[in-house]
């Protein structure tokens, strides 16, 4: 495919073999695992309420068990994101601190989520809503360095 339009040497998708088309049937198995894991939630939440009138316990049981498969699922593709996320972070040149920051950020905003909607599943409104004013307040700071060296920055452009 020398002189293609719009593809450089350095195009990964010129490079393999297959054209650039693994991209697509890469794309079709995430949408394939997105039917199955909104499938497979349909029916735990059939489960959970039939559970909930007959078997409290297992119902809660369920709903936990059904949580950590799906965290055990996504792992592999959150190692793939950390692995691009550090590769293009080392192509721009930016320190693995501006990165570690970045992880630290994404950290706090899910886990704050989290803890704010188990506190509104168990009727908690103020409960949730101070988690997460202590997750935007968390996030701010873990900010900090990101912010002193952007002011720097424009101060050693301004005369």
């Amino acid at each position: 495919m020398p002189g293609t339009p719009g593809r450089s040497r350095g195009d990964p998708a010129r490079n393999r073999r297959d054209g650039g088309r693994s991209g697509i049937t890469s794309g079709v198995r995430r949408l394939d695992f997105l039917f199955t894991v909104i499938g497979a939630t349909l029916f735990t939440l059939v489960a959970v309420t039939y559970f909930r009138r007959e078997w409290p316990g297992l119902a809660l049981v369920t709903s936990l068990a059904f949580v950590v498969l799906l965290l055990l699922a996504v792992l592999p593709g959150v190692g793939q994101l950390v692995h691009v996320l550090q590769e293009l972070a080392s192509r721009a040149g930016v320190g693995t601190t501006y990165l570690a920051i970045l992880w630290k950020a994404i950290a706090i905003g899910y886990l704050t989520a989290f803890a704010a909607e188990l506190s509104r599943d168990a009727g908690e409104k103020a409960i949730a809503s101070g988690v997460e004013l202590v997750g935007k307040v968390m996030i701010l700071v873990a900010a900090i360095p990101i912010v002193v060296a952007i002011l720097d920055r424009l101060m050693g452009i301004l005369p």
